[in-house]
């Protein structure tokens, strides 16, 4: 079967955007059957770890939609308008291949 890049890269970020609207069902389905009692510290750092995970597939879904909507009408790929489109700055940093040390803090937006 082939596939063109365009719908490649498409489907791609249907699949990161599938991805991260299950995983924030699956947060807020936790955070709701938690009491106020039962959140630990821990828990409160792994559920912002899944919200993190979460942001981070839904900016790769923008990411590689732009991507694919620059492959469709046949102009040059711009890698770096893609990654703007990212709303995580450590992300941004990463995809450019700019080295920065995380604090492994929460990223607000």
């Amino acid at each position: 079967m082939t596939t063109s890049p365009a719908e490649f890269v498409t489907r791609v970020a249907v699949e990161c955007r599938n991805a991260a609207d299950r995983l924030h069902t699956v947060q807020g389905t936790i955070g709701a059957e938690l009491s106020s009692e039962a959140i630990t510290e821990r828990m409160v750092s792994e559920l912002q770890n899944l919200d993190m995970v979460s942001q981070t597939l839904a900016d790769l879904a923008v990411v590689f939609a732009k991507l694919a909507s620059e492959m469709a009408t046949g102009g040059d790929c711009q890698t770096a308008t893609a990654i703007a489109c990212a709303q995580q700055v450590s992300l941004r940093l990463r995809l450019a291949g700019v080295e920065h040390e995380s604090d492994g803090g929460v990223e607000l937006f």
